[in-house]
């Protein structure tokens, strides 16, 4: 077995979304990626849903349940689409919380009857890998002996969690003991934190756009809201070239990424419209409602910036119960009134659709959003306290970052204490499209060892591949 692989590829695996890159070791500027999936929804994306469907025809007993052995019939936007013709049976997502430490029951979305985190995870990774190991074929001739997986991991997961995620990509066939013969790759897994893999794509990024240069000792903090976990680490520069870095302090995190805030939106939705839980839940096109109506919240939490009410389309049936509901509450009001009595009142125009208020836009951002300013005011506290200097970059990457009201509400609140506060191109697709060439210069998982005592340094880790363009690959 040669001494290293041929190529390197790297798997950005999400809550909500998840992508890959691969790229040849023999060539720093090559680099390709997927932007077309089966069945999509969306504009040319780096990235599809992490999500499952699996046929419940199987039953044991009295109960639809998915056997061990048994493969998802869907994957990806397939998996979302089918769910929708079907009433969900047998629709997995949100999958990668159940591993993570400290979960809380409220946060997690369960899983169907047999179906277990690990074997969901493994099944989802299988699915994926063999969707890159073609891309390889396609593009290099190599097969998956010739490549090196890497994956990539939240902050603050534990030891445990990273073990799950070793051995869901052993169990998927992706990598295998270099002693066992079989058909997975020889080498090892690269797993790296999502926030160190964004650090590298946001220190090229920034300098190639012209918008500011690190040096030698400036402090750098890595925001990665995701859409389960938001995590963060602060690095400092460890080089004259500005290309390698030092943590400085431990990294942190929690579950507080965009699906929180999703999570949130849904209770509004139910108690406002006091029908919709009902009809969502029994009514035979229920999940392909719900899909519709999530769809048009992903475009409104994305751009809502703090000013302006949202106006959601709903599906025929829930609006009919809206509609009906609305007038209801306005005789209602009409008769309060008549009697001298005040309160908030339902506006006719109420009825072109379901009309979500700035405060109540807020409402449902804010506890979320709060929770994240806390984070970053910590690490910002623990960069001052270690270092005597003030971070003078923060890097806002990762899908929920996307949120116009998420940055707006970061950049009122820390302007003066950071410099710059950068939010790179593509920040949902950041670490998947610089993963497969930083990787082989960042930690292996046996030696990835995040900070855990005070005032420790860990080697640098190189931050940036000379002649690389994290933007378009060349």
């Amino acid at each position: 077995m040669p001494n290293e692989s041929r190529v390197v590829a790297a798997i950005d695996f999400g809550t909500t979304f998840s992508g890959f890159a691969c790229a040849l070791r023999s060539d720093k500027k090559s680099l390709f990626t997927n932007y077309s999936w089966p069945g999509s929804m969306t504009a040319p994306y780096a990235k599809t849903l992490t999500a499952l469907k699996y046929d419940t025809e199987v039953k044991v007993g009295h109960e639809e349940r998915v056997q061990e052995s048994q493969a998802p019939a869907e994957w990806g936007w397939r998996a979302f689409e089918a769910s929708k013709e079907s009433a969900s049976k047998g629709y997995c997502h949100r999958f990668k919380l159940h591993i993570a430490p400290n979960r809380r029951a409220d946060q997690l979305v369960p899983l169907e009857p047999g179906v277990t985190p690990e074997k969901a995870i493994s099944d989802y990774l299988r699915l994926i890998g063999k969707m890159a190991e073609d891309l390889v074929k396609d593009k290099t001739g190599y097969d998956k002996a010739d490549i090196q997986w890497c994956l990539t991991v939240p902050a603050i997961w534990d030891e445990n969690a990273k073990s799950i995620m070793k051995k869901a990509g052993k169990k998927a066939g992706l990598w295998r003991d270099p002693e066992v013969p079989g058909e997975g790759s020889p080498f090892p897994p690269i797993v790296v934190l999502e926030p160190e893999a964004a650090a590298f794509y946001c220190s090229s990024s920034s300098v190639e756009h012209g918008e500011f240069k690190i040096e030698k000792n400036d402090c750098v903090l890595i925001v990665d809201a995701g859409g389960g976990t938001v995590d963060l680490v602060a690095h400092r520069v460890d080089s004259e070239d500005a290309k390698s870095f030092r943590e400085i302090t431990q990294g942190s995190g929690a579950m507080c990424g965009g699906t929180s805030v999703d999570d949130r939106f849904v209770k509004h939705l139910q108690s406002t419209i006091h029908g919709a839980k009902d009809l969502l839940r029994t009514h035979p096109q229920g999940s392909k409602m719900q899909g519709r109506i999530m769809m048009h919240w992903e475009a409104g939490k994305k751009n809502f910036d703090g000013t302006r009410d949202l106006l959601l389309d709903l599906p025929s049936n829930l609006e009919n119960i809206w509609e009906q509901e609305l007038r209801e509450r306005m005789v209602r009001q009409r008769e309060r009134r008549s009697y001298g009595c005040q309160g908030e009142t339902q506006q006719a125009d109420e009825l072109d659709g379901f009309r979500i208020s700035v405060e109540s836009m807020k409402f449902i951002f804010d506890p979320v959003v709060d929770q994240i300013l806390s984070l970053i005011q910590d690490q910002l506290n623990e960069i001052e306290r270690r270092t005597n200097t003030q971070a003078k970059v923060m890097y806002l990457v990762g899908g929920f970052s996307e949120s116009a009201y998420l940055r707006q509400r970061v950049k009122r609140r820390f302007n003066r204490a950071v410099q710059h506060i950068y939010h790179p191109p593509n920040p949902g697709s950041a670490i998947v499209l610089v993963l497969p060439l930083a990787a082989p210069q960042m930690h292996p998982m046996t030696n990835l060892t995040p900070m855990t005592n005070k005032g420790q340094d860990f080697p640098p880790i190189t931050g940036k591949v000379p002649g690389f363009s994290p933007i378009t690959g060349k």
